[in-house]
């Protein structure tokens, strides 16, 4: 019986423990990494957001007063595309699946796995909107049986469920 869930979350500090080589993952369009947790590329990606946000507060006209969430919803719209995510999990193996056909498609997607939390973004900082995604797992992977490939214009992760 398969299992179907969607679903964004946030984890801790970030230290990378094992990274595969990129240059097979530019070939296959995506690149898996293990680490502890993904606090410095949520970070990072608030910083631009912030920065966005604060440059089109700036932009308005005086007395336009208020915005300010607007101005946040509008900076992350243009700077950030999040992807659609399917998970399913079926006969001891894990498929997550991330509709990336909105996106214009860098030349590498990288997936980053801490803990339980899947993190899938863009590598080049150049092109907007960037590609990020959160997803809390609801069952633990095998991080090290984790493989990637773009196809179609998905993102594709294979791994052994525990």
């Amino acid at each position: 019986m398969a299992t179907r869930t969607r679903q964004c979350g946030v984890i801790g500090k970030y230290r990378l423990l094992r990274r595969w080589p990129l240059s097979a993952a530019i070939e296959s369009g995506a690149a898996v990494r293990i680490a502890d947790s993904i606090l410095d590329e949520i970070e990072a990606v608030y910083d631009e957001i912030t920065r966005r946000a604060y440059e089109l507060f700036q932009g308005r006209r005086q007395g336009q007063a208020a915005l300010d969430v607007e101005d946040w919803l509008s900076a992350e719209r243009e700077l950030l595309y999040k992807p659609e995510i399917e998970f399913v999990q079926q006969c001891g193996r894990v498929r997550i699946t991330a509709d990336l056909a909105g996106a214009s498609l860098p030349r590498s997607v990288e997936v980053v796995i801490a803990g339980r939390t899947l993190l899938i973004h863009s590598l080049k900082s150049c092109s907007y909107p960037k590609i990020f995604r959160t997803l809390n797992l609801p069952a633990s992977i095998n991080a090290l049986t984790a493989e990637a490939h773009v196809e179609n214009g998905a993102l594709i992760l294979t791994a052994a469920a525990l």
